[in-house]
Order: structure tokens, then sequence, then C-alpha cells
């Protein structure tokens, strides 16, 4: 069986606009909720999928971030230790809406 490596990244924030989402990449959001600093809004939201077939298996991975206009971060490490498969669900407590769901099963990586 031929190696297949399938990589694909997308420009969300025009499909986010097309939702109705349109606010967050306003100059005049309002992102208090997530930061101290005003002035701080959503310039892009980029989605990365990759696919990769071989005579061992399948591996299917899906990434997205969110690049925010006028937010200098630091860095910050905080330890984290995975050490078996589990789910997660990122919610907008303030709408009542989940996000985003997740599924991680290989603590190995």
């Amino acid at each position: 069986m031929p190696r297949i490596n399938i990589e694909k990244k997308l420009q969300l924030k025009e499909s986010v606009k097309d939702l109705g989402i349109r606010k967050i990449f306003e100059s005049s959001a309002d992102l208090s909720g997530m930061f101290s600093q005003p002035g701080i809004f959503v310039d892009n939201i980029i989605q990365q999928s990759v696919i990769e077939l071989s005579e061992n298996g399948t591996r299917a991975s899906v990434a997205t971030g969110i690049v925010f206009h006028g937010f200098l971060m630091g860095r910050i490490t905080i330890p984290l230790r995975i050490n078996r498969p589990f789910m997660f669900v990122l919610r907008d407590k303030s709408v009542g809406v989940n996000l985003f769901y997740g599924r991680y099963t290989d603590p190995r990586v």
C-alpha cells in the first residue's frame, strides 16, 4: 500500500462571518471575558487537517487556531501530564454554547 499524506489548511474567518459571528473581528469587539487589555479582536481563525495512510494504519488530526490582533502574550508554561485517552469540550459559558468537541486517543504523542 502506498503512503499517502494529505494536509489542508483553511482560513475560516469568512465562514465564521457567514454564520453571523462578526463582532469578534471588529476593533470594537468586547473580549473582556477573555482579556483585561482593551482593543483586542480576532484577526483570523485557521484550521489545519492532516490525514496519513500507510501500511501501519490511518492517522488523522485537526488543529484550530485563533489569531488575535492587539494582544501581546508572554510565554506561559503549564505542566500537564496526559497518560490516557480522554474527551473534551470547549464551552462558552457566557452564552451556553459548546464550541469544540475533541477526543485525544494517543497519550504517547
